[in-house]
């Protein structure tokens, strides 16, 4: 019996008793001072985790010891899981209780039925609907394997694992290198999501599990349908199986109930029953797996198909085993049953690998068996048997390219014999054709364009099967081109250790360079039986982004591919190349792997004819039998995701991963351009001056975007941070004006496109914006490439003129333009006929108006146009085709393949309007109405769609929506949000919102308007927005209870304009102007300093790399560089000049980017202030708006927006630092303009400084407060502001004040008279921003009566209880004999908070307390303090407490009388 399968008998099928003692005992030797002690446990086990990380070389070693036949190459899996998740092993946070009383099974079972009636409602309901799906559990804990046999491998996992048990888990928390055994006790449920099923642990608790990702049920490149789903989980999941979960996680979701949940069941959950029926020959026998293999291969279920197909040979292998032990002989005679069984499974697993891709496989099942076969034994099978699995088998050759070795099959007797006669006649001619075909691709490159975007245009299976017809060669022309790591990528802005592609010689235009098939692809057009729409959404950097759901079917699809292929020792080869899998591999695998593998070899004690044997008894499976080890035995779900981002291969058909052209790296100028024809890639030569050495380039973004400000958006997500191709570095050279210059074109434009404009105000801006395109050809006429989609957005304005009604002199205006339209577009594409500079130029939009103008206005001679066309023809199809001379037939034919050509990238069109629904995003009380109960609004009948409310069952607040993307209106144009209703509601309001900032966090209030139904009609409401130059919009409906229907939403320029706000008084780039008027601080910790973006890179690798306002490397901005001077609770601030924002009777608002870099966990802040420095002194807090738990953008330029209050004051911009961490900010574009927003009051929240001497303030107090905050109630003695001729009980002082200012202090004072529970008093500061270089200071008097000597019955303290809690300075003392000066330092933190000056008794005795002088400021900021001589005329009422004072004044008197009368 096989190793797995041994397992299975000694650890899972062990009597229940006896799995329940062992748990016991094994949980009394983890807890043995008390079995019920959950955190003894669990401080044990965290413990053992530890040691084992520590110690992880020492297990490796003693592995090797315990079997040295066993290549030991892996990490120990809690190595790995701590390698992969960055998971920190102290694990005891405030909601990681124990699970120590679960729930009663009752209780869950009744819950999970309930929850089983409503998705049965939910999935039987034909309407759509849609569901949240949040990827940040993917994210962190999915893995994907990459080990040959995983169910092996997890047995490994969990022999040297911890049992659990229910009751002994923790919430919120992975239980790392443990393991659950369950049971199923109900009826496993899909809600489209997850698998849902209540499971047992061997003391009868329960718990509901959620299974995610799950390789059975999840979508690839075929979404499966339900009735499929539901017969697979009946055959996985049946009631009473046995399943174990390997690092089970206990998590509390947001109903508050918990719930284990396996995020990545193809390494983390055991499916033991099922594993054990399906090896077992009495309960599922080899002819039954073969047939439920062949219903899974009919669905496209490949993956399930192959491993019942798998364990059907498993059985065969170990019937063969068993009967040759009981024989006592290790070879034997095959018998013909087994063998036809044999056969019959084998071809029916290289259908499913071919259908797959994977030939390699497919041959081993096919080629390698018929070379150890007679051929006689299966011509002996039917006719078809025999013919599928001979076309199989030259299939499979055909794949591979071994085309050759098909054609000497063929001519063979063996093969013509089983070929011949009947249907094989006709598999015969398709073999010879397809042969033919093929082997003309590979060797010629000539491949047949117009057929493969005719089959891609017409053919949309779902099934998308692999055949031979439509499969082609693949063409590396590995004599044109090397791939190879180079530094010159570095300084262009990639990663250390990218890899480019660089040409091995001169290399003409047209010339093909790659056809690749995917690792892995998907047809998006391929929609099933699916009603519900999913919102994809994860968070990073504490910001949501979103991804469709074909990429998730995509990496579902690339996950089925490795679990496919994890056979052979080059699935996994193939991609990990790529960005940013290889980068993940260097940082992962370890680097003594090959040595580890050499160790292992030369001590395994194998025998001798090992080898022999092996062939002898499984010589099928001989050439596999050597594979090489994967590089971790793991990869995170997670670098595959980071990996798709940056994949740029998609078409509006296929979407797929390319590994040769992953290695391509992007040119805003690129000499090479790409199809996507199917699913193959082609990539060619587009440019006509490619030399020896020259780095072969694509373009990752639509072609020919003029604004690089827009293409380095777009390539952010292909983490190309700033583009250093020479279109950029020229667009750079004064980027803010030839910024402006393109939004002036954009603005025109708009105007241009209102509908519902006459002809002649039309014509006037189209003459305007034809003035301005004119004048950025001409002052950018050094450009490499002309202004390509200026200029169709300017020729594409004359489809809005109403001809027909057009005047005189718009006609012959339009019909000049017609004429001049060559000339304009020879221009623009750099193109001087006869000659063609570089034909890329020449590919996009541009050439279809081209076409058009051509075909219906040109009548002059065709020749020299004819020959540009059928030049282009031949590059566009590798010079595989070639087009008439014949001009009209040339038009039609570069229309047909230009047409199709739109299909091969997803951003080869360009279009003018998106009305796509996805413009707007929905609370959980929106869905799309399905069936009707009334006509839509945009096509006016019952076949169309509306979002509606739903789940109303209680009066809702409000429901809202808000846009996806930022909407920029042009300069001068206003905004308008028109919304169609249908509804009955009659006391219901809208509001909408603009939102600023990439936080949100601004609001600026649209307006508010009444909503009066009318449920018989649609009804349009429409909402002007004020003018802001970038924003998202929020919506509200509020008093929501009845439907509300919604349909044709839009956001469009309004009719009307409206002036916006143009006064700036202040704008700094730092690069036009250094900006001296900002100013750092003194007296800090950290300063605030200007520097270029290249030179920051050399003082520390996280510095931004590029700047905002330029957006290179050449440009600077204001950083502040804590590197040399990091300390906990160090602050720096920088100050701007005082603005006057009182007189100016406008509003004003704070614009600025900000660059957070350092690790991404939050140790440093920034926050804004406006500073009152001439006044109040105060502190108003500008931005962030809603400071409580605020997460800042990490390692990216973010843009942050704040209004600004009345008054006159500077800004303060302070970072700040909690930690020891180099964590900073850098600041760049700071504006301050004017702005719709309504004028606010300054309202103070802190003080940079504070002092206060209680006699220059007009308050006296100087805003400071009597509190109790931590003392008990009604306990405090109040204070206030005295002179010492005021006290009335002047016995106890002060007599006179501290010296340092005037006659008034702060006095605090309990006599006889008291009440005893009155023993307390306590004063605070306004509140102060501190840090830690920050000192307190301030005297104090202290005198008392009616204490022991040295009883030390008062103490005064000095705290900050608002945060972090600590105690600066405390004294005890009974008389302070005077005033007494106290400087004090504060702890090494920063935070907002007020001083509190407490004043306890242990028991009540009179008392007087004064306090005066207080300071709190920068410790090097504090002056020296003079002070004058109390009069001497000064009495001191005589008592206890002050008889030391006394004597000393009485023997100073004396000394200084004897001393004059010795003199």
């Amino acid at each position: 019996m096989p190793k797995s399968r041994s397992k299975i008998k000694k650890t899972i099928l062990t009597p229940h008793a006896a799995i329940i003692g062992l748990a016991d005992e094994i949980d009394f030797s983890i807890c043995c001072s008390n079995r019920n002690c959950p955190s003894h446990w669990h401080d044990r086990l965290t413990e053992k985790l530890k040691n084992l990380q520590q110690s992880k070389s020492k297990t490796s070693l003693s592995l090797v010891a315990k079997n040295k036949s066993k290549v030991n190459y892996k990490l120990t899996y809690p190595d790995i899981l701590s390698q992969l998740f960055r998971i920190q092993q102290s694990d005891e946070t405030d909601n990681q209780e124990v699970y120590s009383i679960p729930i009663a099974k009752s209780a869950i079972l009744e819950k999970h039925n309930d929850f089983s009636k409503q998705v049965e409602t939910m999935l039987n309901d034909s309407t759509y609907s849609f569901m949240k799906n949040n990827l940040n559990s993917q994210m962190q804990y999915r893995l994907i394997p990459l080990v040959a046999d995983i169910f092996s491998d997890q047995m490994d996992r969990m022999e040297t694992a911890t049992p659990l048990k229910i009751n002994l888990l923790r919430i919120n928390h992975l239980h790392l290198n443990s393991y659950l055994r369950l049971k199923i006790i109900s009826v496993p449920i899909w809600n489209r999501s997850a698998v849902h099923v209540i499971v047992q642990d061997e003391n009868c608790h329960c718990l509901h599990l959620a299974i995610y990702n799950w390789s059975h049920i999840i979508d690839t490149r075929q979404i499966r349908t339900l009735k499929y789903i539901q017969e697979r989980l009946s055959h996985l999941l049946p009631m009473n199986s046995c399943v174990v979960l390997l690092d089970p996680w206990l998590k509390k979701c947001q109903d508050g109930d918990v719930s284990l949940r396996c995020e990545s069941p193809n390494t983390h959950l055991l499916l033991i029953d099922f594993e054990e029926r399906c090896s077992t020959s009495h309960r599922t026998n080899v002819e039954q797996l073969r047939q439920i293999g062949n219903l899974c291969y009919q669905v496209d279920d490949n993956l399930s198909a192959i491993r019942y197909y798998t364990f059907g040979l498993k059985q065969l292998d170990d019937e063969q085993e068993k009967e040759l032990a009981s024989k006592g002989q290790s070879i034997g005679p095959k018998t013909d049953e087994r063998e036809q069984h044999r056969i019959r499974l084998l071809s029916n697993r290289c259908a499913c690998y071919l259908r797959e891709r994977h030939a390699a496989l497919a041959l081993a099942d096919t080629g390698i068996l018929l070379a150890f076969n007679e051929l006689t034994h299966i011509l002996e099978l039917p006719k078809a048997t025999t013919g599928k699995l001979l076309f199989r088998c030259l299939s499979a050759h055909l794949y591979l390219g071994l085309f050759d070795k098909v054609e000497g099959l063929l001519k063979s007797h063996k093969f013509g014999v089983g070929l011949s006669g009947g249907e094989n006649l006709t598999t015969m001619a398709i073999l010879e054709r397809e042969l033919i075909r093929l082997r003309d691709e590979n060797t010629k490159g000539r491949y047949d364009l117009q057929g493969m975007l005719h089959k891609q245009m017409t053919n949309k299976s779902p099934l998308m099967f692999i055949d031979l017809p439509n499969h082609h060669a693949e063409c590396h022309r590995n004599d044109l081109f090397e791939v190879r790591a180079s530094e010159e990528l570095t300084k262009n802005g990639y990663p250390n250790g990218s890899y480019g592609v660089y040409a091995l010689k001169n290399l003409d235009v047209g010339t093909l360079l790659v056809v690749e098939q995917p690792f892995a692809s998907i047809d998006h057009r391929t929609i099933g039986e699916e009603y519900s729409h999913k919102l994809n959404y994860w968070n990073e950097d504490s910001t949501t982004e979103y991804c469709c759901s074909e990429t998730l079917r995509l990496l579902n699809e690339i996950e089925k591919q490795l679990l496919i292929g994890n056979d052979t020792s080059t699935t996994f080869e193939r991609i990990k190349s790529m960005q940013p899998i290889r980068r993940w591999l260097a940082e992962n695998v370890k680097d003594d792997v090959s040595k580890q593998q050499e160790e292992n070899e030369t001590s395994s004690n194998l025998p001798e004819n090992y080898e022999q044997i092996l062939s002898e008894k499984k010589q099928w499976r001989k050439p596999f039998s050597k594979r090489l080890p994967p590089p971790l035995p793991y990869i995170p779900w997670r670098v595959l995701f980071e990996t798709q981002q940056q994949n740029p291969y998609k078409s509006q058909s296929t979407l797929g991963w390319y590994s040769l052209g992953s290695m391509f790296n992007h040119s805003c100028l690129p000499n090479c351009s790409w199809y996507l024809i199917g699913d193959y890639l082609f990539i060619y030569v587009c440019s006509t001056n490619v030399r020896q050495g020259d780095e072969l380039t694509i373009s990752y973004c639509p072609l020919w975007i003029s604004s690089v400000n827009e293409r380095s958006t777009y390539l952010e997500r292909f983490n190309i941070r700033s583009c250093q191709c020479s279109l950029c570095t020229y667009d750079r050279l004064d980027v803010i004006e030839y910024e402006n210059d393109l939004k002036k074109f954009s603005n025109i434009r708009a105007l241009a496109r209102q509908k519902n404009l006459s002809n002649f105000n039309r014509f006037v801006y189209l003459q305007q914006l034809h003035e301005h395109y004119e004048y950025l050809t001409n002052k950018y006429s050094d450009r490499a490439i002309g202004f390509v989609n200026e200029f169709i957005d300017l020729e594409s304005i004359n489809q809005y003129f109403q001809i027909d009604a057009a005047e005189n002199e718009i006609k012959e205006y339009l019909n000049h333009r017609q004429d001049s339209f060559l000339d304009r577009f020879s221009h623009v594409c750099r193109l001087t006929l006869p000659q063609i500079s570089n034909p890329i130029l020449l590919f996009g939009t541009q050439i279809q108006l081209l076409i058009h103008h051509l075909e219906h206005f040109y009548s002059s001679d065709y020749k020299q146009w004819n020959r540009l066309l059928v030049y282009l023809y031949e590059i566009y199809t590798f010079k595989c085709h070639s087009v008439s001379n014949d001009m009209p037939t040339t038009l039609k034919d570069y229309k047909e393949l230009f047409t199709n050509l739109t299909h091969t990238q997803s951003f080869f069109s360009r279009t003018f309007h998106k009305e796509n629904c996805d413009d707007f995003l929905f609370d959980k009380y929106w869905t799309v109405n399905n069936i009707s109960t009334h006509a839509d609004h945009t096509y006016g009948n019952l076949s169309g769609h509306y979002v509606v409310t739903t789940d109303l069952g209680t009066l809702k607040s409000a429901v809202s929506f808000r846009t996806k993307d930022w909407i920029e209106p042009p300069n001068n144009m206003a905004a308008c949000l028109t919304q169609w209703i249908y509804s009955n509601e009659t006391n219901i309001a809208f509001g909408a919102e603009l939102a600023q900032g990439d936080d949100l966090q601004s609001r600026l209030s649209a307006g508010l308007i009444g909503i009066g139904g009318n449920n018989s009609q649609w009804n349009a409401y429409t909402i002007q927005l004020p003018y802001a130059e970038r924003f998202i919009v929020f919506g509200s409906y509020f008093n929501v209870s009845q439907s509300i229907d919604l349909d044709d939403m839009s956001i469009s320029l309004c009719n009307n304009t409206i002036s916006p706000p143009e006064t700036r008084v202040f704008d700094c780039d730092f690069d036009r102007n250094l900006c001296p008027e900002l100013v750092s601080l003194s007296n800090y910790s950290y300063s605030w300093s200007v520097i270029q973006a290249k030179q920051a890179l050399t003082d520390t690798k996280q510095a931004p790399p590029v700047d905002h306002s330029i957006g290179d490397e050449t440009g600077h901005y204001i950083w502040l560089n804590n590197l040399n001077s990091l300390k906990s609770g160090g602050a720096g601030y920088l100050k701007t000049r005082v603005f006057d924002f009182e007189t100016l009777q406008k509003a004003f608002c704070l614009s600025f980017q900000y660059y957070r870099f350092g690790p991404a966990f939050h140790t440093s802040k920034l926050t804004v202030f406006a500073w009152d420095e001439y006044n109040s002194k105060s502190l108003a807090q500008i931005w962030p708006i809603r400071p409580v738990n605020y997460a800042y953008f990490n390692q990216r330029w973010s843009w942050a927006y704040a209004p600004l209050p009345r008054g006159n004051y500077s800004l303060l911009f302070r970072m700040d630092s909690e930690q020891e961490v180099n964590n900073s900010f850098a600041l760049d574009s700071i504006k301050i303009s004017t702005c719709q927003y309504p004028r606010s009051s300054f309202r103070r929240d802190s003080y940079l400084s504070f002092a206060c001497d209680f006699d220059s303030d007009p308050n006296r107090m100087c805003d400071i407060r009597n509190d109790d905050k931590g003392l008990p109630p009604n306990s405090t003695v109040i204070s206030d502001v005295k002179k010492a001729d005021e006290i009335v009980n002047g016995g106890l002082g002060p007599k006179y004040p501290s010296g340092y200012s005037g006659k008034r202090f702060l006095y605090w004072a309990r006599s006889d008279d008291t009440p005893a529970n009155f023993s307390n008093g306590q004063i605070k500061t306004p509140a102060v921003e501190t840090n830690a270089d920050m000192c307190i200071r301030f005297t104090y008097f202290v005198n008392s009566t009616n204490v022991e000597p040295n009883e030390r019955n008062t103490k005064l303290e000095i705290l900050t209880l608002d945060c972090n809690s600590d105690n600066l300075w405390s004294t005890e003392l009974d008389d302070s004999a005077g005033w007494r000066l106290v400087t004090q330092s504060f702890p090494p933190t920063s935070c907002r908070g007020s001083i509190y000056f407490r004043i306890s008794q242990r028991r009540p005795t009179p008392v007087a307390v004064a306090f005066d002088d207080i300071t709190i400021a920068q410790c090097s900021s504090l002056h020296q303090l003079t002070t004058t001589v109390p009069p001497a005329t000064t009495t001191t009422t005589w008592n206890r407490s002050s008889f030391n004072c006394v004597s000393f004044v009485i023997i100073v008197a004396l000394l200084a009388f004897a001393l004059q009368l010795r003199s």
